[in-house]
């Protein structure tokens, strides 16, 4: 039996209703989607603008690491001469004291000596006298 052409035009209704509220449907999906699109495009802008900041950042640090590392090797350097320095001071102090207490004995002999040659001759200075 053959549909009459009210049913027909209620049919076509009933899909052009069913369609425009699927397409209403997809029109908000894709709406949500956009939204979605935005807002993670614009975390993903956030997050290169971090990134770069970040980049930015470890290049100033390595130059920092850089300077620093020279630095320290500069005083290194310097700790190193100061040692070498240290190590020649102190032998020469060695060599000082070692050459002063020689002196010094030196004198104590020449002072024993003289006593000893003092005592002698007052010694046989009081022989000759007796």
């Amino acid at each position: 039996m053959a549909k009459s052409q009210a049913e027909q035009i209620r049919e076509l209704t009933d899909t052009l209703t069913r369609a425009d509220a699927q397409l209403q449907l997809l029109i908000s999906r894709v709406a949500d989607q956009n939204e979605d699109i935005d807002y993670c495009s614009r975390r993903d802008e956030e997050f290169i603008a971090k990134h770069a900041a970040t980049d930015e950042r470890v290049v100033l640090l390595r130059a920092e690491v850089s300077t620093l590392r020279d630095e320290l090797r500069r005083a290194l350097d310097r700790v190193a001469a100061s040692e070498a320095k240290y190590a020649a001071l102190e032998e020469r102090s060695r060599h000082h004291e070692k050459t002063s207490d020689r002196g010094w004995q030196l004198w104590l002999a020449a002072l024993g000596f003289g006593f000893g040659l003092i005592s002698l001759l007052v010694t046989a200075a009081l022989q000759l006298k007796k």
